[in-house]
Order: C-alpha cells, then sequence, then structure tokens
C-alpha cells in the first residue's frame, strides 16, 4: 500500500519565516517566483501535449473521413488553428461524436467559403483547455 501525506505544516513554516532576515526573505520571494514560472511553464506545455495527443488524432481523421485537406498551425503562446478545406463541402454527422467533442473544445468555430472551397476553421487555445 502506498500513502501519501500532502498536508502543509503551516504553523512549523510561519516560525521558520518569522526569523529569516531580509536578504533571506528576498531568497525566499525569489524562489517562490521561480517555482510558480517552471509550474506555469510545465502545465502550459502538458495541456499543449495533451490537444497534440488527443485533439490532433480526431481532426486528422475527421480530415481522412471527409475528403478534406487539414493544416495546422501553433504559436508560441499555445494558439493553435486548424483548417479544414474541401470543394465538395464539409458535412459533419449527427453521429460523429468525435468531432463535436473537438468542436466544443475550440474557442473560435468559423465557416466560410472561398474559391468555391468551403472551409472550416478551427481555434483553440491550450491555456483555457483545464
Amino acid at each position: 500500500m502506498q500513502k501519501h501525506d500532502y498536508e502543509l505544516h503551516m504553523d512549523d513554516n510561519g516560525l521558520e519565516i518569522d526569523t529569516l532576515t531580509d536578504k533571506q526573505l528576498l531568497q525566499v520571494a525569489e524562489t517562490i517566483k521561480l517555482i510558480k514560472s517552471k509550474e506555469a511553464e510545465e502545465q502550459h506545455l502538458n495541456r499543449i501535449y495533451w490537444f497534440k495527443a488527443t485533439i490532433l488524432p480526431i481532426l486528422q481523421d475527421f480530415a481522412k473521413c471527409s475528403s478534406s485537406s487539414f493544416e495546422m498551425e501553433q504559436d508560441n503562446e499555445g494558439i493553435i488553428a486548424v483548417s479544414f478545406r474541401n470543394p465538395n463541402g464539409i458535412e459533419i454527422m449527427w453521429d460523429s461524436l468525435c468531432i463535436k467533442f473537438a468542436l466544443s473544445l475550440a474557442t473560435s468555430v468559423t465557416i466560410s467559403c472561398d474559391d468555391g472551397e468551403s472551409i472550416l476553421l478551427l481555434t483553440y487555445d491550450c491555456n483555457r483547455l483545464t
């Protein structure tokens, strides 16, 4: 059996902090900033990984099944834009649960037409995937 104790003992920490010098308090503050920054970056990378492992295969499969061209762009902030193009239109059937799931996670869904091609543009903000 594994046992994990995640209980914080704040009383002990509070007593320790009370005895720190100003210089030590500055070092503690810098360390806290570093820890938070590393954690935020790790969460950001995990969300992008999750998108690529979960949503991307669904989108690629939809492109294949709908005989559409598929294009994906990603910026450094975790915004991913995916476009489907098809000269014959893009149809989402009532029983296409996976693509409906992927659509529900998009922060923006745009349907348009250009040069006789139907275009479905999905934008994902990986920072909102929690």
